[in-house]
Formats: C-alpha cells, structure tokens, sequence
C-alpha cells in the first residue's frame, strides 16, 4: 500500500504540466517505479514525473509540492506560464459502489501503487490535453476572421493579409502534425507544411 495511513479514505491529485520536457535521468529519492518514473515526498506522498512535461503529485501537502516543483525547475524544459493543472480526489470504493459517479471522486479498489499509477496517467494526459484544446481554440479564433471574410467575399482585404500569414504561423507552429510526425494517409493527403 502506498499511503501509510491506512484509515484514509480519500486523498488529492494534482497535476501539473510545467513544461514540454522533464529530464528524469538521475532524480533523486526512493524510486517506486520507472515507468512511468515514480518516488516517494515525505512520508505517504508519491510524485510521478510524466517525460512530456507533466508531474502528478498524490497525497502532498502545497509545501511538498512547491519543494518537488523546485527541483525539477533545471530538469524541464520549454517552461509553460502558467502551468496547466488539474486535481482529482481519489477515494477507496465501496462494494456497492459504481466505479465512477459523475462529478465525484476517482473510486479504486485500494491505495496500490499500481492504482494509483494508471490514476496519475489518466491525469496527466488530460492536463495535456487541456493545454491543446486551449492552443486549438487560440488558432481558431485567430482564423476565423478570414474564414468568415473568405466565406463572405470570395477573398481577404489587403490589410488582412499580414494577421493571417501570423495565424498560418501559429496553426503551423502549434500543430502536431508536420513532415515526419506519422500523421497517416490523411495527413499526408495534406501535403508538405509551407514555411
């Protein structure tokens, strides 16, 4: 069991995506697990480090947080102001229970590291995925004028031309998509991204 208090029936996870890499390579502290990369803060804490930038934290005070955030500050890289973040409490479920209420907390069996591993992956991929439906939203709304105008006139004003050659920019910039990242037969489809 991971949590040294066994009578709890609840504790909170945080996670936060402070950058676009974490370097784990020699972290320090008792290792739980190296995929994904786990130590035990304080006495019944644990802090996952996710590569791609994300670190949940489960059962930490603030103060434990701020200090594990400090020193993975020379580790990460691509810093992202202000960090994306999300908390989720975990609580040990009933017999009768559903295995997931709407709206209400992450129901496991028990406080097994393994448990508590699949919680923070689930975590920490939705804290990423946060962070790209705001970027997304950001293209979109940086496009959309000219889509309007497009839809409207057949063209875009001369003066128009400067703000969306930026918004190509930003869509090329922020997407995922791009010559060699495996988008498949539909991105391919796409042709080369232009510079």
């Amino acid at each position: 069991m991971v949590n040294s208090n066994p009578t709890a029936q609840q504790i909170t996870a945080h996670a936060v995506l402070i950058g676009d890499r974490i370097n784990t390579a020699g972290l320090e502290g008792q290792v739980l697990s190296n995929s994904p990369f786990a130590v035990r803060v304080g006495s019944s804490g644990v802090a996952v480090v996710f590569r791609y930038g994300v670190v949940v934290f489960i059962g930490l005070s603030t103060e434990e947080e701020a200090d594990f955030l400090e020193r993975l500050r020379v580790r990460s890289f691509g810093k992202i102001t202000p960090p994306e973040e999300e908390w989720a409490k975990i609580q040990v479920a009933k017999e009768a229970e559903e295995p997931i209420p709407v709206g209400g907390p992450i129901l496991v069996r028990e406080f097994s590291l393994e448990r508590l591993l699949v919680v923070s992956d689930a975590l920490a991929k939705s804290v990423v995925l946060g962070r790209d439906e705001r970027e997304v939203t950001n293209v979109f709304d940086t496009i959309e004028p000219f889509a309007r105008e497009l839809a409207n006139f057949g063209k875009t004003s001369e003066q128009n031309r400067s703000s969306q050659a930026d918004g190509e920019r930003i869509a090329r910039s922020t997407s995922p998509v791009g010559p060699g990242s495996g988008r498949g037969e539909a991105g391919r489809a796409l042709g080369p991204a232009r510079p």
